[in-house]
């Protein structure tokens, strides 16, 4: 939970949402899987939006450009330090 803890530091200074939320899932899979999901809204954290066909999907550009800016705030030396506790 320390690294889902560092990533949620970090998506909570870059996304600055309302909450972030953690959901843990491994139905599928003989492992499980952190998701680190930014709230701005209850639904967030749930399948509402797909199932209401709401959802609007980030391009492959968009997603390419948050992990970027996801690894270059984890390399910082505040969320490197937080990491070290």
């Amino acid at each position: 939970m320390r690294v889902a803890r560092r990533l949620a530091g970090v998506v909570n200074a870059l996304a600055s949402p309302k909450k972030v939320g953690l959901l843990i899932a491994g139905f599928d899979v003989p492992h499980t899987h952190v998701h680190v999901i930014p709230m701005h809204d209850y639904h967030d954290i749930t399948s509402k939006r797909l199932l209401d066909h709401t959802l609007v999907k980030p391009s492959a550009a968009e997603l390419a450009a948050a992990a970027a800016r996801i690894r270059e705030a984890l390399q910082t030396s505040q969320f490197a330090r937080e990491a070290a506790k």
